[in-house]
């Protein structure tokens, strides 16, 4: 099979994927994040979500009930495929706060996402200087 299966410009060009036991996900300059669900071999149209700007990178957990999505800008969203997709649906923004003094330190260049598999609300943003937790 050939990814993505569209042929539509920016929508036609994967900036990044992931990957757990059962979907494979994968997020296009256009700014669109899509799932296939492996055990099907088919691609769920229902969750697709759109968004204004390209995809930079995505994180699943690992159940693929949820995704941080990084966009271009390096802004972070937390994207629910479960209740579907749409234009700007199913997503929440994160906001940036630091212990560290009165102006919010912000994340420069996210490295990577730690899912807590205890604490399903728990997630870590890692970029170059700072672990960032998120409730």
């Amino acid at each position: 099979m050939t990814f993505p299966s569209r042929d539509e410009g920016s929508y036609s060009k994967i900036s990044c994927l992931a990957m757990n036991e059962d979907f494979l996900f994968f997020g296009t300059e256009g700014g669109t994040v899509e799932m296939f669900y492996l055990s099907e071999w088919v691609l769920l149209a229902g969750v697709e979500l759109r968004i204004d700007n390209s995809i930079k990178s995505i994180y699943p957990n690992p159940l693929g009930t949820r995704i941080v999505i990084v966009d271009s800008y390096s802004r972070l969203y937390l994207f629910n495929p479960v209740t579907g997709g749409g234009y700007n649906q199913s997503i929440i923004p994160f906001e940036e706060t630091s212990e560290q003094g009165p102006e919010p330190e912000s994340i420069q260049s996210v490295s990577n996402v730690l899912w807590d598999l205890k604490e399903k609300n728990i997630i870590v943003v890692v970029d170059a200087k700072y672990f960032h937790t998120f409730v």
